[in-house]
């Protein structure tokens, strides 16, 4: 017969399988969730150590995928904020984005023409509308030297 230890174990350990069959689940994400059911924390690691080890947890790779399809749309420091948000350490975001062979300079062009598309700006804008593209281009946590470099190509 089982103790209750054990139990409690086992049922958090289904929980976490339930939660991962919707979709995959960064370390910190899963242990947050478990805690909200209300299984304790050595437990809730416990859970995770043992998902770790079945390879259904990694958080580098799935910060990896995260990023990758994030940054389509979105500078790296959104990118870094978000994945901090979601609990991953800061030293795996800053390898994760390292890792990645990323062309911000493109993206933050891409996202100014579109947004200069959708204000019906061409080439020729005033200090005013270069203010808001350039917050514009911040709060998608563009580096200020590529949306210069972008705002000065695009004049």
């Amino acid at each position: 017969m089982q103790s209750n230890k054990d139990q409690v174990y086992l049922h958090a350990k289904e929980q976490a399988y339930r939660y991962l069959d919707v979709r995959f689940h960064f370390e910190q994400e899963l242990i947050e969730k478990l805690k909200k059911k209300g299984y304790q924390y050595d437990v809730c690691l416990a859970v995770i150590e043992d998902l770790r080890q079945q390879k259904l947890v990694n958080d580098y790779d799935l910060a990896l995928r995260f990023a990758e399809d994030k940054l389509q749309k979105e500078g790296k420091n959104k990118v870094r904020y978000r994945l901090i948000n979601k609990g991953v350490k800061k030293d795996l975001v800053d390898q994760v984005l390292n890792d990645l062979d990323l062309d911000e300079y493109s993206v933050c062009l891409a996202a100014l023409n579109q947004k200069m598309q959708s204000l019906g700006l061409d080439g020729d804008f005033d200090k005013k509308q270069e203010a808001k593209l350039v917050n514009f281009l911040k709060n998608k946590g563009f580096t200020i030297g590529n949306i210069i470099k972008c705002i000065n190509r695009l004049r």
